[in-house]
């Protein structure tokens, strides 16, 4: 009570000494002195409406228990779920910038998870292994379009060839012009002839979805090496190949291959060789399914168990905090109404888990729930483990 009147007769007490400090008092307070922000960020987030934003994290999620790092930024662990929060300071120490990140709810048990994910519309697939053991599936044997998280499969078969000796981590590989792909990534950009290592260009397919490096890692290991465990992406299309066919310029060749059979579709793969990379906007987006990856959620999970520990997995970790986790490896995918999370990761005791979701829509997806859920059941194993 001291405390409001003194803010009433224009007392303005000092601006906490540390962020995490800064987001416990954002909690705890609900009234903002303004000398805590630096003019432009009072100006674009005023006091009364953070209040109006923190008033409302509270309704749905209780009280603040906890602040903790987490990636970048910070966590305010809640009653009853999770808020990333991210902000730097001045060098006076004063809020610069501030954003709330999608919370997260806090989930009690396995169970209490799977009855939250089955409430996201449309098509889902998940699947929970811990060592070895399944320990929660909600259709795990459904054939999902997965994105980018078909690059999975190219990295086995390439880990598969560098053991038997055929291709070596160090190899020297010429980017070819053939092999140019649209973003995400950067080798798009770089000249022609540029050598990268097998190695590099394995971590650039991975930790960035680089879609030209991917293609490159394709044609070195060889179509039909991937297609062999890669059952229902027949024939199994590069990057490349992806983007012309759902390009507006390939009208007709889109037509014919929707309606051939394999061979017909090796056929029409051949003929897009003559036609030019399409730009980013000349790429249409229409059914998922049509022209995908499909994988299950249990051959991504395999597939993870078995690359988790190449370097290429490391570096990116998605949604898990990679200090909290002893090792811990991801790949994610998405399109229009197609995402896709595969997460292996080893706790401090020595526990392995695997987590793949996969959701298709017929329509653009709102990818923050799957996040929200996604990022909830890794706290739940992070608190299991």
């Amino acid at each position: 009570m001291a405390g409001a009147v003194s803010e009433r007769i224009g007392y303005r007490p000092p601006v906490p000494d540390t962020p995490p400090a800064i987001v416990r008092e954002l909690f705890e307070r609900r009234l903002y002195p303004g000398n805590w922000f630096t003019e432009d960020l009072r100006n674009t987030l005023p006091p009364a409406r953070l209040k109006l934003m923190v008033d409302a994290l509270a309704e749905q999620f209780g009280s603040l228990r906890n602040v903790r790092s987490s990636g970048e930024g910070y966590l305010a662990e809640l009653e009853r779920g999770s808020v990333p929060v991210m902000l730097t300071l001045d060098l006076a120490g004063r809020l610069a910038s501030l954003r709330f990140s999608t919370a997260s709810p806090r989930f009690g048990s396995l169970e209490e998870a799977a009855a939250a994910f089955r409430k996201l519309p449309e098509s889902l697939s998940l699947l929970v292994i811990r060592n070895n053991e399944q320990v929660l599936a909600i259709e795990p044997d459904r054939l999902m379009a997965v994105g980018s998280a078909f690059k999975l499969a190219i990295l086995k078969v390439l880990a598969g060839q560098v053991a038997a000796g055929k291709i070596a981590w160090t190899d020297l590989v010429p980017l070819e012009p053939g092999w140019r792909a649209l973003p995400s990534g950067v080798l798009h950009d770089w000249p022609a002839d540029v050598s990268l290592t097998v190695q590099t260009l394995a971590c650039l397919m991975i930790s960035m979805s680089d879609n030209t490096a991917t293609t490159a890692v394709l044609e070195l290991v060889g179509r039909e090496q991937v297609e062999a465990i890669a059952p229902h992406c027949r024939p199994f299309l590069t990057p490349r190949e992806f983007f012309i066919l759902k390009s507006a310029q390939a009208h007709d060749l889109r037509k014919r291959y929707l309606r051939a059979d394999t061979a017909g579709r090796r056929a029409v793969l051949q003929a897009l060789r003559d036609i030019d990379l399409p730009r980013g906007a000349e790429v249409l987006t229409f059914g998922n399914r049509d022209i995908e990856w499909l994988f299950t959620a249990r051959e991504l999970c395999g597939f993870m168990n078995e690359v988790a520990a190449l370097p290429a997995m490391r570096i990116n970790p998605g949604l898990a905090d990679k200090r909290e986790w002893r090792a811990a490896a991801f790949k994610g995918g998405s399109d229009i109404g197609v995402l896709s999370l595969n997460t292996w990761l080893e706790g401090a005791n020595g526990t392995n888990w695997c987590i793949s979701a996969n959701w298709n829509s017929e329509q653009p997806l709102k990818s923050d729930l799957l996040y929200s859920l996604y990022t909830a059941l890794i706290d739940l194993l992070r608190r299991s483990t």
